[in-house]
């Protein structure tokens, strides 16, 4: 009985339980440890490239608006409207109506490729988006006018409406997305351009925006008047041309992804 009771108040080989108990203990709390940190290195390193891809395409923003900051870049539409009124001497009438527009894009003497996309995105928006071959009238008229060094003469020869532009800035390459906006005769022509980069998988985090200003009023007002004797008809014709000019104001930068 004794040595039983010994045996059960014994406390040899506690100290090793002892021990391996702490030496786990130490190994929980360093894969704890050692988890967290890596954890925490990955998403240091992220928030680095985040930080780049800002950084980066805020630069590229400011070099765009810095290219168009007080500059005159302006399109001018032209609407004719004739409206036809025949009138019989019995009293009877008829009226019709046309409608004409005339585009005028014009550049200065030193337009740089920006403010030419500026233009030429807004007229070829307008004129594919708005008007077909049947209603455009007068023919566009293109002044100081280059893509890609070359002379713009036709339609076909502008910037597209939306497209892409390769922006360098500090050694690495940025894509700015460009388009032009058209909601209506009132709130057309303001320009996007969302950047990305400069890694492949870098998102949009900041946009520049120019944004444009619509005026109308009308620039003539004439009637004539013949009248057919024979037809014993009187006919009297009223033109009216309103212009439309676009202007754009100096460029302002945004966060994230401008639709």
């Amino acid at each position: 009985m004794q040595s039983l009771k010994k045996k059960l108040h014994s406390a040899k080989g506690s100290s090793l339980l002892i021990v391996m108990v702490f030496f786990l203990l130490c190994l929980f709390v360093g894969g704890v440890v050692l988890t967290a940190a890596t954890a925490n290195g990955g998403r240091l390193a992220a928030i680095k490239a985040d930080h780049q891809a800002n950084y980066a395409q805020r630069s590229a923003a400011m070099v765009v608006q810095d290219a168009l900051q007080s500059r005159i870049v302006k399109l001018e539409i032209d609407k004719t409207t004739i409206t036809t009124r025949v009138t019989s001497t019995n009293g009877a009438t008829t009226i019709s109506e046309t409608v004409g527009y005339a585009l005028t894009i014009s550049g200065q003497a030193d337009t740089s490729m920006l403010e030419n996309i500026l233009q030429q995105a807004a007229a070829r928006v307008y004129l594919e988006q708005v008007l077909d071959e049947a209603s455009r009238g007068a023919p566009v008229e293109f002044h100081n006018l280059t893509r890609g060094g070359t002379n713009v003469t036709a339609q076909d020869t502008l910037y597209s409406a939306a497209d892409e532009i390769q922006f360098a800035v500090d050694g690495m390459t940025l894509t700015g997305t460009y388009s032009s906006k058209y909601a209506s005769d009132e709130q057309f022509g303001t320009f996007v351009i969302q950047f990305t980069g400069p890694d492949a998988d870098d998102e949009c985090q900041i946009s520049l925006v120019v944004p444009a200003s619509v005026d109308t009023r009308s620039l003539s007002v004439g009637v004539t008047t013949t009248t057919d004797s024979d037809a014993q008809t009187r006919t009297d014709v009223r033109e009216q041309t309103d212009r439309t000019t676009i202007t754009w104001s100096d460029p302002m930068i945004r966060k994230g992804a401008v639709g």
